[in-house]
């Protein structure tokens, strides 16, 4: 079983070779995942889903679903993954 402080505690960040990558790119603006892909180059897509995963656990970027004909998702920098990124 988990004590309280356990369950406090962020969960670690995973840097990876794609974590930087993505970090810098939201920077500029949101993106949604396939923009990332392309903008990113050869990242598998289980490996770009895998790390935006891991980015949103941390508390790095957020990820919105838009709700408009096709649902889209886009990411984005938290105030946290700013922070970080500056």
């Amino acid at each position: 079983m988990k004590t309280p402080q356990e369950s406090k505690m962020p969960s670690p960040i995973f840097i990876g070779r794609w974590t930087p990558r993505i970090l810098f790119s939201l920077k500029e603006r949101p993106h949604r995942h396939g923009e990332l892909r392309r903008h990113l180059g050869n990242v598998s897509q289980r490996m770009l889903t895998r790390t935006l995963r891991s980015l949103e656990s941390t508390g790095l970027i957020s990820r919105r679903v838009t709700g408009t004909k096709a649902i889209a998702v886009e990411y984005s920098l938290t105030k946290l993954g700013k922070t970080i990124i500056a």
